[in-house]
């Protein structure tokens, strides 16, 4: 991405890039979805927080991109 914003002559470094994931919390006995349209997300420093960090590896490294979206290799 950033050769590509070099190549369209635009310094590389102020180019930022945010990666996301969207997961389901249990807040008693109610899951929440976290959805970015309804304004209703956490950042990683949150969620850090809230599980743990052994919990957030083993929930981003068990699933692929593929796999959020229901398609099994």
């Amino acid at each position: 991405m950033k050769a590509v914003v070099d190549s369209l002559g635009v310094d590389p470094d102020k180019l930022t890039i945010i990666i996301n994931q969207i997961v389901n919390f249990k807040e008693g006995d109610e899951t929440v979805r976290f959805s970015k349209r309804n304004d209703n997300f956490i950042g990683a420093d949150e969620l850090l927080e809230a599980v743990g960090a052994d919990a957030c590896h083993y929930i981003f490294l068990e699933r692929t991109p593929r796999h959020a979206h229901g398609v099994r290799s």
